[in-house]
């Protein structure tokens, strides 16, 4: 099945159509950049507020493990049920402090060191929890919060490290829109020019055909039919223009009548005047 392609029913809709076909192109490409900027504007924010979080918990944890070593050793030697409330207490805000950690969008190792971070304080905390106060005791503690230690400073240099990946992300996803948006344009701008020149054909075509057509019925030639493509509007004006043209090919053939009558009826009276003058003449 053929498909026929409906001409606009005037020029201003043709024009419409025209500024239409040029610009949508470039409002897509226009929308592209805003939504990406806007996609990359969160994307940042986002990374800079997880990567605070993961720093703010990384310091609380060091802040907790200096906390339990204090009142967890203090205990060990004293054994005071006050140090120990102590350490109970500060042993919960590190677990919800570490659970809360895990929570953010960690890498594979950032989630392993925060699991043996919980998990080697909880047996340190059972541990100073039942222990008796032995010098062996007491130097197996001091090695296990210098472990504990080690490994929550090891956390804020990967909570660190958070910052820098991410922002490596947003580099690479920024120079990914920065290329798409460069090859979009270089197309987009042929493609903007090939539709600006179409249309501009498609508009001065039906114009060109009129005025080749007023410019003929001028000269006196009524034998070529006004053809004109195009909207509605302008073809309408062509049959207008061709009815015109018909009604002057009629009039300049009445003329043509018109005059070889008048010339046939005045044939015989100017040839009896002109015998007549040779006549007289003669006399």
């Amino acid at each position: 099945m053929a498909f026929r392609i409906k001409h606009p029913k005037s020029l201003p809709m043709l024009i419409l159509y025209g500024f239409g076909v040029v610009s949508v192109p470039l409002i897509g490409a226009l929308i592209y950049g805003a939504v990406n900027m806007g996609r990359l504007a969160d994307q940042s924010q986002d990374a800079v507020h997880q990567a605070v979080r993961a720093i703010e918990h990384s310091n609380r944890v060091i802040e907790q493990v200096t906390s339990m070593e204090r009142t967890g050793r203090q205990y060990l030697v004293l054994q005071d049920p006050s140090l120990l409330a102590a350490y109970r207490e500060t042993h919960q805000h590190f677990q919800e402090t570490v659970t809360n950690l895990k929570g953010l969008p960690l890498d594979s190792d950032q989630y392993h060191l925060v699991s043996e971070l919980l998990m080697a304080e909880n047996a340190l905390f059972e541990h100073i929890r039942t222990a008796k106060p032995t010098p062996a005791n007491q130097e197996e503690v001091a090695a296990a919060f210098a472990g504990l230690t080690a490994k929550a400073e090891q956390l804020m240099h990967r909570s660190n490290e958070l910052i820098n990946r991410e922002v490596d992300v947003m580099r690479r996803d920024a120079a990914h829109d920065q290329r798409v948006l460069f090859w979009l344009a270089a197309s987009l701008i042929p493609l903007s020019l090939a539709s600006a020149g179409v249309f501009t054909v498609l508009i001065a075509r039906p114009i060109r055909q009129v005025n080749r057509s007023i410019r003929h019925m001028g000269e006196g030639d009524f034998q070529q039919p006004v053809r004109v493509s195009g909207p509605e509007d302008l073809k309408y004006v062509g049959e207008l223009l061709d009815w015109l043209r018909q009604r002057l090919a009629e009039l300049e053939q009445e003329k043509t009548r018109f005059l070889r009558h008048v010339s046939h009826e005045l044939k015989t009276p100017l040839t009896a005047i002109r015998e007549g003058s040779e006549l007289m003449d003669e006399h």
